[in-house]
């Protein structure tokens, strides 16, 4: 792909995003406390036709907040967007302020799912009872049993750790169902096939068949507790001398433990989690269950949605059926994806020049776009990637993202009255475009980001 283009076409290219930007962000004062938000991308909210499957981007700690569930929703009116991991004492501890910079300001019903990580029936109480207090409800409030993970949650206090607790982990989704008291909010579950204190118990004691019995009875209990939907990680739990990356790695993963729950448990809605890492593999699974007589009826993704973030635009429309046309296809992604960097960048400027009354953190603002900055980059300088990976995403499409980013940049720096960064009209400058991220968020945070996504 080459990386200069025609010098004219990228000026007035900059010149158009840069009005847009303008016309846009002036007409918005004060941008997380607006009454009324900017548009959402036309592309993702009109369909003649109800969705076929469901798509949840997964809990991840330091990602799923309010910003990328803004981003992620400017592309999808569809998919099912969830809070990061929220510790009960950190909410029965939290003030409104620090409420509202994690759900937004009270009033509706939120549309995402809020996922509990707690040991305590009373303290689970207690937090759903002072979220309802504060005008806060949700579709559906999960509780975590399934992250091994000590700075995600505590793999000593709850989270995987729960698996080995059956009957407490009813006695917690009972509290959670009695909390909401019949508010037509969904209760669920996120587990793993097993858990293992750590690597050599696996490979010592492991059995197919005691494991399934197992997961049985421990579902049967979380049954107990109310739930309606069951979100299943198709892999075992290390709790113990594994780093978080490789429990998502070295435990063998089983698909078809969750094909036979979803079959032995016909009244729950089961969501299959783990190992999609792209359109191809989502594909697969998606054929796999059309001629099950108990499909899977959902899939989660996380890893995947943080490397290729615009790769969302191709999930929406794949939820509201197959498009025969490629060509057809590619243009409505590239539509949903333009427009929806677009929206953000305006709410993000909107919501920088409000900054006064603004709960949200600046940097976790920023982090949306650069994921997509850092996608954008590793699919320009491929010369050979998967289709599955890129296809849909030309280079002159890359160039118009590219300069979304940067003139959102320019204009972020000039309210922050920092050093402006000049592009080149003539070439992407992805070194460049890094160096502006930390001329607004700091080199450390920067770093932190670049290092996390490395281990995607």
């Amino acid at each position: 792909m080459s990386r200069c283009h025609r010098q004219t076409s990228r000026f007035l290219s900059l010149k158009l995003v840069l009005f847009f930007l303008n016309a846009t962000s002036s007409h918005l004062t004060n941008g997380y406390r607006l009454t009324a938000r900017p548009q959402l991308s036309t592309n993702a909210i009109e369909k003649d036709a109800p969705v076929r499957f469901q798509f949840h981007v997964a809990p991840m700690q330091g990602y799923t907040n309010f910003a990328l569930r803004r981003f992620f929703r400017e592309m999808s009116s569809d998919c099912v967007l969830w809070t990061e991991m929220e510790k009960v004492p950190d909410l029965l501890a939290a003030d409104s302020r620090a409420l509202e910079r994690r759900f937004g300001l009270p009033g509706p019903r939120k549309d995402f799912v809020l996922q509990l990580g707690g040991n305590d029936p009373n303290d689970l109480r207690k937090c759903i009872h002072k979220l309802s207090f504060h005008g806060y409800s949700f579709r559906e409030i999960n509780l975590n049993c399934g992250c091994p993970s000590i700075e995600s949650g505590g793999a000593s206090l709850f989270g995987a750790s729960l698996m080995k607790d059956p009957t407490l982990t009813g006695d917690l989704l009972a509290a959670i169902s009695d909390a909401t008291g019949g508010d037509k909010t969904v209760v669920s579950l996120k587990c793993r096939t097993a858990v293992f204190e750590d690597i050599e118990e696996m490979q010592q004691n492991w059995n197919e068949e005691r494991s399934y019995l197992r997961l049985i009875d421990y579902i049967s209990e979380a049954e107990r507790g109310g739930i309606s939907h069951l979100v299943l990680h198709a892999r075992p739990a290390i709790l113990s001398g594994l780093s978080p990356t490789k429990n998502r790695q070295v435990p063998p993963i089983d698909y078809n433990v969750v094909e036979k729950i979803a079959s032995a448990f016909p009244s729950l809605d089961v969501t299959l989690n783990g190992g999609i890492a792209n359109m191809m593999q989502l594909e697969s699974r998606l054929h796999h269950t059309e001629d099950d007589p108990k499909p899977v009826d959902s899939f989660m993704a996380g890893r995947w949605m943080l490397r290729r973030p615009l790769d969302m635009a191709m999930v929406q429309l794949r939820m509201e059926g197959p498009i025969e046309q490629k060509a057809e296809r590619n243009s409505k992604a590239k539509a949903i994806a333009l427009e929806a960097i677009k929206n953000y960048a305006s709410f993000l400027l909107a919501t920088t020049h409000g900054r006064a009354d603004s709960t949200l953190s600046f940097d976790e603002m920023c982090l949306p776009l650069f994921l997509v900055a850092e996608q954008v980059r590793v699919d320009y300088e491929s010369d050979e990637i998967e289709e599955s990976q890129l296809g849909w995403l030309d280079g002159e499409t890359l160039e118009e993202i590219f300069d979304s980013i940067a003139e959102t940049i320019q204009r972020l720096e000039e309210m922050r009255k920092s050093k402006s960064t000049s592009f080149s009209s003539s070439s992407l400058e992805f070194n460049r475009l890094a160096k502006s991220f930390e001329t607004l968020v700091g080199k450390k945070i920067v770093n932190k980001w670049k290092r996390n996504r490395s281990e995607l």
